[in-house]
């Protein structure tokens, strides 16, 4: 497993924890040892089974996505990640591959939804009665069910899709749920994980 992260991230960790990191000194800025330390922990990162962008995945988060990881190392075959994002937030770092999603129907403007999330009922009805999104969940799906074999037949232990709405409360949630609920039924490995599902802001679209 290799963890990364952005770099305003990393300068905001270091100064928050007050931490020396240890290729600076008093005269070596620390996104200068940050970028020296990216330079010589890249073969590491060439060859791990899984890389984990921690740029805004708290510490509960982390336990749980490795758990999940670990839990999956003895099972056979390329395991699915689904990670749904806010583009508002930036997109992954680590994806093998990245949905745009933000074309779909947003329930943010519905306002009996808005402070609802695309796990909540009422949303996920308000999103099967739309083709378009049905249309959407059977091409990605359909996608991925061609060219999975292809990457379990060269070893890679896991597979990251991202896909990404604004916020990440709505649309990129409902999506990764219907896709990880179709893998599962095929008897895939999958994990799902919901980067950006806060409670939702009223005043940013969603």
């Amino acid at each position: 497993i290799f963890l990364q992260s952005e770099d305003k991230t990393l300068i905001r960790r270091y100064s928050e924890t007050q931490r020396k990191h240890p290729l600076t000194d008093n005269t070596t800025p620390l996104a200068d040892g940050i970028a020296e330390e990216r330079r010589l922990l890249t073969p590491l990162e060439q060859d791990a089974d899984r890389r984990i962008d921690t740029t805004r995945t708290n510490p509960v988060e982390l336990r749980s996505i490795i758990r999940d990881f670990a839990a999956a190392r003895g099972k056979t075959g390329t395991t699915l990640v689904l990670k749904s994002f806010g583009f508002k937030y930036g997109a992954p770092m680590d994806a093998d591959y990245l949905f745009d999603i933000r074309c779909l129907p947003n329930p943010y403007w519905k306002t009996e939804l808005r402070d609802l999330s695309g796990l909540d009922e009422p949303v996920v009805r308000f999103f099967h009665r739309s083709p378009l999104v049905t249309q959407m969940v059977n091409q990605i799906g359909a996608f991925l069910e061609f060219w999975l074999p292809y990457f379990d037949l060269e070893n890679r232990s896991y597979l990251m899709v991202a896909l990404g709405c604004t916020g990440g409360q709505h649309r990129s949630v409902f999506i990764t749920e219907e896709l990880a609920s179709r893998f599962r039924s095929q008897e895939l490995t999958v994990q799902a994980d919901h980067r950006d599902l806060y409670p939702v802001s009223t005043a940013v679209p969603a």
